[in-house]
């Protein structure tokens, strides 16, 4: 039996790899970084041009299954799949609780921002903190985050069916999503920690 399922979070992990685009949010150049090899950069203002924009197909280049330094995919579905090296960096920076507040601190604040820019309007004050109606970032002991944007507890985290700590991946499925900025701006918070854990 073991062996049996075993080989079934095999296969699924090759599916993950194979069929997903590895993504990252630069935070210096707003801009998204979305493939392999040599990705497409895509920046913020993309979406103010092309409502209709789509990270998961933004580039030809899919995930290398042999490259193993990739953090953070995008599956078809455009749901986001955290891999072992981002896995590796959550649960290290999970143990350091001043360093770990100033991620989640600094996640939140550019998700407010990156939601702010797509929705220049002057009602929307960022509010930072960890209630369902701000900007919020949370990391836990079992290295999962859970990302908050404006909107009725609008927010990105783990799948209840996928398990953290498999080696392979954890899913991330978005809740109560209405909008391209709210989608938007917690698709630039995950790959915001994905391209911390780079540097």
């Amino acid at each position: 039996m073991a062996e049996e399922l075993e080989a079934i979070d095999q296969y699924k992990r090759e599916i993950v790899i194979d069929y997903c685009q590895p993504m990252q949010f630069d935070p210096e150049a707003m801009q998204f970084i979305v493939g392999s090899g040599t990705p497409v950069s895509i920046p913020l203002d993309g979406f103010t041009r092309s409502p209709d924009l789509d990270l998961t197909l933004a580039s030809e280049v899919r995930s290398d299954p042999e490259k193993a330094d990739e953090h953070l995919v995008l599956d078809t579905f455009g749901n986001v799949v955290v891999l072992p090296p981002l896995h590796a960096w959550l649960r290290e920076l999970s143990a350091d609780e001043s360093r770990k507040g100033a991620v989640e601190r600094d996640t939140a604040s550019l998700i407010g921002e990156v939601y702010t820019f797509l929705v220049p309007d002057d009602s929307v004050i960022p509010v930072m903190g960890y209630d369902h109606m701000s900007f919020g970032a949370a990391i836990n002991q079992r290295a999962s985050f859970c990302l908050i944007t404006l909107g009725d507890c609008t927010c990105l985290g783990p799948e209840g069916s996928s398990r953290p700590d498999d080696g392979y991946y954890q899913e991330y499925s978005f809740h109560n999503i209405f909008n391209q900025a709210q989608m938007i701006s917690l698709y630039a918070g995950a790959g915001y920690l994905s391209w911390l854990s780079r540097q």
